[in-house]
């Protein structure tokens, strides 16, 4: 069995394998033939070693190799790996072979200790970018010459030449017509001043320009914790940097710090971080024929963290075990910003414990090896500030001691952006005692006016709210009209509890004149109360969802007192945040700013729930709402106002009809709670039309008074044509659509239900009363016929006669109408239609002295299992009725013009077994009575 395994496996397999191979001797095909081709020239064989050195790299080599293959054919030389040509002519980027990017052990162990990630610093920067392999260009005094650079020198005056001379294996350089000059080890600059003088030596006003014209290449050695450690060639210009870039870069396990290069039997340090960090460039850093650099491992690192401008792992200088704080500090690039930090060491203990120790104090405390310094703001709390924000044009923070209030920070109509909202503006101040936020509450417009102002102090926030952020904070609270046109989702029951609210609000210096005293009586049957004595907006006032009893304006919810909100399905405005509001600031805005509520419906441009700071009138309100609508009636108005008393645990609800008129509007003032309704003058115009359309004069769209009937239209439209059929009237209602609509949905529900309760019944037995479960076919068909129904359009229409005769002599049926209704008066039909299951279903002439059978014998008798008791017909206004039979008539019915008759097919044709059992109970049970009336019957 598991031979047989193995040899499917294989035979699955084997394509694959196949493939790769094809694969691989394609790609070898292509990046040997360079390879192949050099070989040929040089009298070798590819051979089987170099083969396998190819097939044994990297993919990510093999691939690069391939994409390097497709450049060649832009005129760019192929890169083969030094290990399968012996030549070198170009240098180009080496890439790195290490393993894929992932945390070194010292990141793991550091990150740990520190509690936040931190990265071995200048890793990165090494092995990642190309070397750019500069062989011609200007250089500087200080390159150093050596076998096999070429010189450009050029003579002008009493000798003009050109000469591309090299330095030679002796380390010399020949001009012709000059003794030759040492160049070898030389600097470029020194070499040419004494080519300079040579030239002035031998030749007679003639000027010499030099300059280097191709750089040698030159052989080094990298060894040591780097990626791809070997001989690497670059140019004279290259340095260690590049070097080290060619072999892929230095593992994080090597030193950045401690890197050696020997040259000559003699070596030099480089430290990368100075390179790094650009402190100034390393002496003889560029690279020489015969170099060897040397990558040691990593030495004691520190590491920091916190509040600098580079957090990291850091690598000590040669030598040291340990650095001051200053000087790590400077190795993180310096602090973010100047201030007062607290500066932790989490020291290592003899015994190889961890502890934390604070050395704010002993800034000459040192961070020894594998130690973490962190650096902490001390102080995070500004002074002497306040902030300006939301719907204002210059938003930002001032300073106290130039916006001592409000009023300074608002003092003209030109400080605010377009679209604000004026009657409430609040300001976020954070309690000194209890350090938690508090909400003050007040009117951007009276602070214009100069009738309100508030004293601010350090770090107070003064937000100014734009008109959709105070409709989108209303509405996500409890009690909100969820019908309101500003409401956008459901209402956020997220609360913090991390906030409280200011019990009152700064009173306006100025009180507005009180509203004069009105009738009425309170909801609960005490006596009214003026309306300038409820209570005022304050410390009185209570929070949203007190209990208390009150109406309800109409298109609105109840008075917010009424204490019966509910978390609804009302906007996410609290929860999803509000304009520039997190989620957290718009549910503390909404529930505080809640208690300052007044809703205003009615005859106004945009009736809904508003927010009003003490002391805000009606006017200010109605201008706040767009104005009154066209025809309000502003003779008079109601308030309803709730009084709370927190005491008590009471309220007190009073609905008052206020006659002023609107040049005292701004005498009333406003209180929390309270639900201002405007009426809309009676009319006897109705909004909206009627359609008639057909045989009328003048059909079309006619506008509608109060109490309009159907023939005072049909006269306005010229009444009817002489080819008008009247009995035959299709008339559609909107209201009675609905109703249809909602009867279809019921009956589907009711389908629905009976079906849920047949399939979680059991298989009843023959005769009994449990039905059995139905039949997947009889399902599907019952779950079509559902679908139907809900998908069934509703067309509303209402039987009539249009006849105005018949309207004239029968008042009660001439119909009044509503807008939106539609009446079609079609042309005078002149057949009868006859469907369902009869011989030829069609429309056949009209003749008067025809009856309902008649016309199913012109259309061919009934078909093969007609429901003859249940055919019916159709008539012209809508209206059906069965076809009445009796054993004497059988054509009783006058069918009129239009008419449709339908004779509907039965869906269970007869069964006579069924029937011969059904007749034989029924004559059984018929002869047991009479024999039981013949018992009596002889009995008497």
């Amino acid at each position: 069995m598991v031979d047989r395994r193995r040899s499917e496996g294989a035979a699955r397999f084997a394509p694959k394998a196949l493939i790769r191979i094809l694969r691989l001797t394609a790609i070898l095909t292509i990046m040997l033939a360079p390879a192949a081709a050099t070989a040929q020239s040089t009298g070798s064989a590819i051979s089987p070693d170099m083969i396998q050195k190819f097939l044994n790299l990297p993919p990510d080599q093999i691939q690069q190799l391939i994409q390097s293959r497709s450049t060649s054919a832009q005129n760019t030389q192929v890169v083969v790996p030094p290990s399968l040509t012996p030549q070198q002519s170009v240098i180009a980027p080496a890439q790195s072979s290490a393993p894929p990017a992932g945390s070194s052990r010292i990141e793991e162990i550091m990150s740990g200790r520190a509690g936040v990630s931190l990265h071995q610093y200048g890793y990165s920067e090494l092995g990642s970018q190309p070397v750019s392999a500069t062989q011609v260009g200007a250089v500087q005094d200080d390159y150093l010459l050596g076998t096999g650079d070429q010189l450009d020198v050029t003579l002008r005056g009493q000798v003009n030449s050109e000469y591309l001379v090299t330095v030679d294996r002796d380390g010399r350089v020949i001009v012709p017509g000059l003794a030759p000059i040492a160049a070898n080890g030389r600097t470029f600059g020194d070499f040419r001043r004494d080519l300079i003088a040579a030239v002035h030596r031998g030749f007679i006003s003639t000027d010499v320009y030099a300059s280097v014209a191709q750089v040698r290449q030159v052989s080094v050695l990298v060894v040591g914790e780097v990626n791809n450690p070997g001989q690497e060639t670059l140019t004279g210009l290259s340095s260690v940097l590049d070097a080290l870039n060619l072999a892929g870069g230095v593992k994080r396990a090597g030193s950045l710090r401690n890197i050696t290069v020997i040259r000559a039997g003699h070596s030099f340090r480089v430290d990368i971080y100075s390179i790094l960090q650009s402190r100034g460039r390393m002496p003889n850093l560029t690279l020489a024929q015969g170099d060897r650099i040397l990558v040691p491992g990593i030495g004691p690192v520190v590491a920091i963290a916190g509040d600098v401008a580079r957090e990291g792992i850091y690598e000590l200088p040669p030598g040291s075990r340990a650095i001051s704080q200053s000087e790590l500090i400077s190795l993180a690039n310096g602090l973010i910003q100047r201030g007062v930090y607290r500066k932790l060491i989490e020291k290592i203990r003899p015994d190889g414990k961890e502890q934390l120790v604070d050395v704010t104090s002993s800034p000459g405390e040192l961070i020894h090896d594998s130690e973490v310094l962190f650096v902490k703001s001390a102080v995070s709390f500004a002074v002497g500030k306040v902030s300006l924000t939301g719907s204002v044009r210059l938003p930002g923070q001032y300073s106290l001691d130039t916006a001592r209030t409000v009023h300074d920070l608002l003092p003209s109509i030109e400080v605010f952006a377009p679209t604000p909202y004026m009657l409430m503006g609040v300001i976020v101040r954070t309690d000194p005692h209890t350090l938690q936020r508090t909400l003050i509450p007040f009117s951007p417009l009276h602070v214009l006016q100069g009738t309100e102002n508030v004293s601010l102090i350090s770090d107070d926030e003064v937000r100014i709210l734009t008109l959709d952020q105070m409709r989108s904070l209303v509405n996500a609270q409890p009690n909100s009209d969820q019908n309101s046109p500003w409401a956008q989702g459901q209402s956020d029951t997220s609360g913090t509890g991390q906030f409280i609210s200011v019990p009152g609000a700064p009173a306006s210096t100025t009180a507005p004149a009180a509203a004069p005293a009105v009738s009425g009586t309170s909801a609960t049957g005490a006596p009214a109360a003026p309306a300038a004595g409820t209570t005022a907006m304050g410390a009185a006032a209570a929070p949203a969802g007190a209990p208390a009893t009150g109406m309800v304006a109409p298109g609105s919810a109840p008075a917010a007192a009424t204490g019966t909100g509910t978390t609804g399905d009302a906007g996410t405005a609290a929860s999803l945040g509000v304009g520039d509001l997190s989620a957290s600031d718009a549910s503390f805005f909404g529930r505080v700013l809640s208690d300052y509520r007044v809703t205003l419906g009615g005859a106004v441009r945009n009736s809904g729930f508003y927010l009003v700071s003490p002391g805000t009138n009606l006017e200010e309100l109605i201008a706040a709402a767009g104005g009154l609508t066209s025809d309000a009636d502003v003779s008079a108005f109601d308030i309803t106002s709730t009084q709370i008393s927190n005491a008590t645990g009471k309220s007190e609800t009073l609905r008052q009809t206020i006659h002023v008129s609107p040049a005292d509007f701004h005498t009333i003032i406003l209180h929390p709670l309270d639900v201002v309704e405007f009426h809309n003058v009676y009319k006897d115009v109705i909004d909206g039309q009627v359609n008639i359309a057909g045989e009328v004069r003048y059909p079309g769209s006619f506008s509608l008074l109060r109490g309009e009937r159907l023939s005072q239209v049909l006269a306005r439209a010229g009444g009817l044509t002489n080819v008008a059929y009247p009995y035959g009237t299709v008339f559609l209602r909107h209201s009675v659509a609905d109703l249809e609509r909602a009867g279809y949905q019921r009956i589907a529900d009711d389908v629905q239900r009976q079906l849920l309760v047949q399939m979680t019944r059991g298989g009843g037995t023959p005769g009994s009363s449990t039905a059995s479960a139905p039949s997947p076919d009889a399902l599907a068909v019952t779950q079509a016929f559902v679908a139907e129904l809900r998908n069934q359009k509703a067309l509303g229409r209402v039987s009539i006669v249009a006849d105005p005769s018949v309207l004239a002599a029968h008042p009660e049926r001439d119909p009044i109408l509503e807008p939106g209704d539609s009446v079609y008066i079609p042309q005078r039909p002149s057949t009868v239609t006859v469907l369902g299951d009869v011989t030829q279903p069609g429309s056949y002439p009209f003749d008067p002295k025809l009856g309902a059978e008649d016309y199913i014998e012109l259309a061919g008798s009934y078909g093969e299992d007609p429901e003859k008791d249940l055919s019916y017909v159709v008539y012209p206004d809508g209206t059906a009725q069965l076809i009445q039979r009796s054993w004497l008539n059988f054509n009783s019915q006058g069918i009129p013009p239009g008419s449709v008759i339908y004779v509907p097919r039965d869906l269970f044709p007869l069964n006579w077994l069924v029937l011969t059992t059904s007749i034989g109970d029924v004559v059984r049970d018929m002869a047991v009575s009479i024999a039981s009336v013949a018992v009596i019957s002889k009995a008497n």
